[in-house]
């Protein structure tokens, strides 16, 4: 079945047109780095197929952009990439797809660009293949400058995303970037105009939905900033899920509900900000939480916000601040109820932490004597606060999980 789906799939600018490409490539790339290391002895457990090397003709243009110098050594490549298209020496006769390295999984529009230089490049068109390939070039060097460089240089970002936008100005990628860094430094009004037009080249766009509310917000612009947010919640339910891990939906949610708070709509605001935290952003759901209880609007006790950040965090394997939050929620309350349903968590907490994690080892003067202390600042009976230490072992854990009084003890001496 797999070698059949392998040899289904070829080259078509549908597919290099989408960030499911990136995935597919992913599982093929998987399958032949399977097959060298069943080459070696090592077995991975991957699929393999007899031509699994046909599908990743790889030319030196399209290496990661640390593989270069810099944006001109990197366009060297490129013009020799367009010699080899247009002479036939590139991909090879058997060669069924390409791999394609891209720098930006919510940059879609990128692969397309890529695809038109290669199709000009074999019709003969070098000056519009250059074209393309260098508005995909400067945008890679962008990204580069401004997130994966070891010393990020937000002027060179800049350039380089402009340069991109001149080159092929129906590509909405580096526009939004641009956007970006003008709100970075509190310039919506310089950020605005790019985000109008990012958006209407690419009125599916999550992040460019989202941020054009941000920029609206920062202009005094609620009214329209809710329905560029409201647009935000409904792109959502089609994202992919790395896009969904950016908590796009809560974050909406949280600025709705500013926005609706900024025109006097109460109930509104009221709704978002319970819709932000009760849902699976542990920051939106702190925020919101806060929110509420400043403007005297929470419906649930403290202890029950307790939960619902540490039910976040265990889900998201922070289970050392998830521990505390339960024990500072049980703390908190007198309820019964709330107090079984933190001790249920706790013992499931105590299952699923690490085995080796170093603040939950053993008791025993090796594993102690080094074991990480825990500072938490407590507030003493005079209304002072101090500093104090702790260590939390496994062996505390287990207790304070099957002796609710333990947990209470706990609580109360360090919390």
């Amino acid at each position: 079945l797999m070698r059949r789906l392998l040899e289904a799939i070829s080259s078509s600018q549908d597919v290099f047109g989408t960030t499911g490409s990136h995935m597919i490539q992913s599982v093929l790339k998987r399958c032949l780095d399977g097959r060298r290391r069943k080459a070696r002895g090592i077995s991975c457990g991957c699929y393999d197929t007899v031509n699994s090397a046909d599908f990743f003709p790889l030319h030196a243009a399209m290496l990661p952009v640390d593989s270069f110098v810099d944006p001109i050594e990197h366009m060297d490549e490129h013009h020799k990439f367009i010699d080899d298209l247009r002479s036939g020496n590139w991909p090879h006769a058997s060669a069924r797809s390409m791999q394609y390295w891209s720098t930006a999984w919510i940059d879609p529009d990128i692969g397309k660009l890529f695809w038109e230089g290669i199709t000009s490049a074999r019709a003969g068109h070098d000056q519009s293949a250059i074209t393309f390939f260098k508005a995909v070039v400067h945008s890679k060097w962008g990204n580069f400058y401004k997130y994966q460089s070891s010393k990020p240089d937000v002027k060179k970002a800049a350039k380089a995303y402009a340069k991109s936008a001149k080159l092929v100005p129906t590509y909405p990628f580096p526009l939004y970037e641009l956007a970006n860094i003008e709100l970075e430094a509190q310039r919506p009004e310089v950020a605005f105009p790019h985000l109008v037009t990012a958006n209407k080249l690419n009125p599916t766009s999550l992040l460019f939905a989202n941020n054009l509310g941000v920029a609206q917000m920062q202009l005094k612009k609620p009214q329209e900033a809710i329905q560029s947010f409201s647009r935000v919640l409904e792109l959502a339910k089609t994202s992919f899920s790395h896009i969904k891990g950016l908590a796009p939906v809560e974050g909406a949610h949280y600025n709705l509900a500013l926005a609706h708070e900024e025109i006097g709509s109460e109930v509104e605001s009221v709704k978002h900000f319970e819709a932000a935290m009760y849902g699976n952003s542990y920051d939106y759901s702190m925020k919101a939480a806060v929110k509420l209880r400043d403007n005297k609007q929470l419906t649930i006790s403290l202890s029950e916000v307790q939960i619902l950040l540490s039910d976040i965090l265990t889900t998201g394997g922070r289970v050392k601040e998830a521990s505390l939050r339960y024990a500072d929620a049980y703390r908190g309350t007198n309820s019964t109820d709330l107090r079984k349903e933190i001790n249920r968590k706790m013992r499931h907490l105590s299952k699923i932490w690490p085995a080796r994690h170093p603040l939950f080892e053993e008791d025993s003067s090796a594993s102690n004597k080094d074991e990480p202390k825990i500072e938490i600042v407590k507030t003493t009976a005079e209304g002072t606060t101090e500093r104090v230490e702790t260590k939390l072992t496994q062996k505390m854990l287990k207790d304070m999980a099957s002796n609710p009084e333990k947990l209470k003890e706990f609580s109360a001496r360090h919390m």
